[in-house]
């Protein structure tokens, strides 16, 4: 009896096998399982939509999963037609990224002393977790923010794009894959604006509304998720700040200075 075997790149432990990540790319063979030894001749390969499929020597191919979810059919046929040629086809589904972020373990939360300032450093994570994101690459892109109250000096500041598509590392089932860097959330002063974010404190609240891109080869930038980075001020001059689902985490003006 003919079957397709699909071995993904990242073969990590505790991975499914019936869907794979955006980007993923996969080794496609077909074997005998009545008899694995046996030479199975050349395959013709096709596969409906959801990436592309490049035919390899003898019964071997791969296939790189696209950039959107999708449901992909690979089909199988000997080169010349013959008696019971054709394998089951296989069918399994491409998955998009979600994402998800924590404060990095071991490290302090940022902080200056008489100051109504906090932060952070993340650490993003791309799940489902029992799929691969690492044929993907990301980057945050440009916004503005909006502020008000004690923080209302910050309003329109510009949050930069990100200076290059970052890498995204191998599959693991526990954590889903990381980001190749760490990410920085604070709320500071800005000394060429003269904010201070000293006394006497209000309230406020500040709120970056950052879009998150990734994209798979030379492939279009595809919008993975709006990640909202806010901080609030309080009149003691708590300040406590949060980016996506990570957080918050506050800070008391009189806490000991603290850098990450």
């Amino acid at each position: 009896m003919l079957q397709i075997v699909i071995t993904p790149d990242d073969s990590f432990a505790g991975r499914n096998l019936t869907r794979f990540g955006v980007g993923e790319r996969l080794a496609l063979s077909v074997v005998d399982t009545t008899n694995p030894r046996a030479t199975v001749p050349a395959i013709r390969w096709s596969a409906s939509a959801g990436g592309t499929l490049t035919a390899g020597a003898g019964n071997a191919a791969s296939f790189v999963c696209a950039d959107l979810a999708a449901t992909v059919t690979v089909r199988a046929e000997y080169a010349r037609p013959q008696r019971n040629a054709s394998p089951r086809p296989a069918t399994f589904a491409v998955v998009a990224p979600g994402a998800h972020m924590i404060r990095e373990p071991g490290t302090p939360l940022y902080h200056e002393r008489g100051r109504c300032t906090a932060g952070f450093s993340g650490l993003t994570f791309f799940t489902p977790a029992d799929v691969s994101f690492a044929g993907m690459v990301f980057r945050e892109m440009e916004t503005t923010a909006h502020a008000n109250g004690y923080f209302a000096g910050f309003d329109g500041t510009r949050h930069p794009p990100s200076d290059r598509w970052l890498s995204v590392g191998s599959g693991n089932a526990s954590t889903g894959c990381q980001l190749s860097v760490p990410d920085s959330i604070i709320m500071a002063p800005d000394d060429a604006r003269h904010i201070t974010l000293g006394p006497p404190f209000d309230n406020g609240r500040f709120d970056w509304n950052i879009p998150w891109k990734y994209k798979v080869g030379n492939g279009p930038e595809r919008l993975l998720v709006t990640a909202v980075q806010t901080a609030i001020s309080e009149p003691s001059g708590r300040c406590s700040i949060r980016k996506l689902d990570c957080g918050p985490f506050a800070t008391m003006p009189g806490d000991p200075n603290s850098d990450l």
